[in-house]
């Protein structure tokens, strides 16, 4: 910033006049989930809600990627590795109504599920899940930003299903446990139509804890060991391809799909700050 002297009261000799006094204020300002940098001064960052490095001068001095992820630093400098964010979004949540959401979910339906299996049954379950969904969702939506349980939620609810089909011929009305299921689903898919949860998160959920359920829960249902056997190895097969395949994808071929958004958050205008061009 250059300050405009008073020469009004100078002699017309420029040799008399005062120098130019310029004081640069920009610093470099890291912005955006992508780690952009601009110069601009303080205010100016903290109007674009950004992160400013008062102490460097140029954008190459500073690491925005980052800045902008905090938590843990990087083993290698400038290369995002923070893969234990796909384990740790499954605790963070969009707001109070989502965590509400989460603790009536939890008390409801998964503590009978947990008294009914054991802790450590549904904890691999609900972690696994929703791990494969985090990364689901980090594949077909980049650039978009996702939190909460709710692949973990589905997941438990695909043990709910999968136990009833199982136990299908001695339950006297399976139908009305299978009507309160399709009802918690409808209306958790119908939350993931809302910005910073994803349906696409839900759905892989949903298919990694129906496969899970074959594999850690116990079951009476089987008779002979050789089905259950076939049961728990094709389960697993699909557990671990899906989650290969994921990890491939994600990592070797990325993409970007625009059309990808209308299923987890239709509405154009109340998702638009998905993207989170801005922090």
């Amino acid at each position: 910033i250059c300050l405009e002297q008073d020469y009004s009261r100078i002699s017309n000799n420029i040799s008399l006049y005062p120098h130019m006094q310029c004081t640069n204020i920009v610093r470099p300002c890291c912005t955006g989930v992508l780690g952009d940098c601009i110069l601009t001064s303080r205010d100016d960052c903290r109007r674009r809600r950004g992160i400013f490095h008062a102490r460097a001068h140029l954008c190459s001095q500073v690491d925005c990627i980052q800045s902008v992820c905090g938590m843990l630093e990087f083993f290698v400098a400038r290369v995002p590795d923070q893969v234990y964010r796909f384990w740790t979004v499954i605790f963070i949540h969009a707001g109070l109504i989502h965590l509400l959401i989460t603790i009536i979910f939890q008390y409801t339906i998964m503590r009978p599920l947990e008294k009914l299996a054991g802790c450590i049954r549904v904890m691999i379950i609900y972690i696994v899940s929703g791990f494969v969904g985090s990364l689901a969702s980090a594949l077909f939506l980049r650039d978009s930003i996702q939190v909460g349980p709710g692949g973990s939620q589905l997941a438990i609810l695909a043990c709910y299903l999968s136990e009833l089909f199982l136990g299908w011929r001695s339950l006297k009305r399976p139908w009305i446990p299978f009507f309160k299921i399709i009802v918690c689903l409808f209306l958790l898919l119908t939350v993931g139509l809302l910005p910073l949860v994803d349906n696409y998160s839900q759905c892989f959920g949903f298919l990694i804890g129906f496969m899970l359920n074959m594999i850690v829960f116990p079951d009476v249902n089987f008779r002979k060991n050789v089905r259950r056997l076939v049961v728990v190895t094709t389960s697993l097969a699909i557990t671990i391809a899906v989650f290969i395949t994921l990890i491939v994808l994600f990592y070797t071929v990325p993409f970007k799909c625009k059309s990808c958004t209308l299923f987890s958050c239709p509405f154009g205008k109340i998702c638009g700050n998905e993207k989170h061009d801005l922090i």
